[in-house]
């Protein structure tokens, strides 16, 4: 005789889905950087799939390897090709040879996360803006497969104590109706 197995429980199928390791390709041109962000995203249990020293290797990056990322982290300041301006590109590439998927979740981060900074960022296409150093519970809380796509944040350059110890370092979030234009201010 056939036993029905038990329902499945929502909240463990949601939080298994967030188990699963995320590919993440990591851009910035300093090396220490680099090694540190992945050194992080490991211990956190995600993949670095491919990394990138310069603005032009991120977009040949993001080109060629878009189906392999699930999600990039982009440092702005870049030799060859600036952060955003290599996303801006990409992001034009992915609505013509993408658009059958859905926009692959692209965070900037910068040292200079001011209004005006983060509203230009925003515009080229950036889900959410990472004000340097960006600490690991940060990238914990969005290397989540269940995230929104739609979702951004900034983050303050809160000590690492603070952003430890819960998520206050979120700054400002854009919701799916609103446009990429985002205000600051302190939660």
């Amino acid at each position: 005789q056939l036993q029905h197995a038990p329902p499945e429980d929502p909240e463990a199928l949601m939080a298994a889905r967030d188990e699963v390791p995320m590919r993440v390709l990591l851009a910035d041109d300093v090396e220490i950087i680099l090694s540190g962000a992945k050194s992080i995203l490991e211990d956190l249990g995600h993949v670095v799939v491919h990394t990138a020293s310069d603005g032009e290797e991120l977009l040949r990056m993001l080109m060629l390897h878009a189906d392999e990322i699930d999600m990039a982290f982009v440092d702005i300041r870049m030799p060859k090709l600036f952060g955003d301006a290599a996303i801006a590109q990409y992001r034009s590439w992915e609505r013509e040879h993408r658009s059958h998927e859905p926009p692959l979740r692209i965070y900037g981060a910068s040292g200079d996360a001011t209004a005006a900074t983060v509203r230009q960022l925003m515009s080229c296409g950036f889900d959410g803006i990472l004000a340097k150093p960006v600490y690991p519970k940060t990238y914990q809380s969005l290397c989540r497969r269940t995230a929104p796509v739609d979702t951004s944040s900034v983050f303050t350059n809160a000590t690492p104590a603070e952003s430890e110890a819960d998520d206050s370092s979120f700054v400002s979030r854009r919701s799916a109706a609103s446009s990429r234009s985002v205000s600051l201010s302190n939660s």
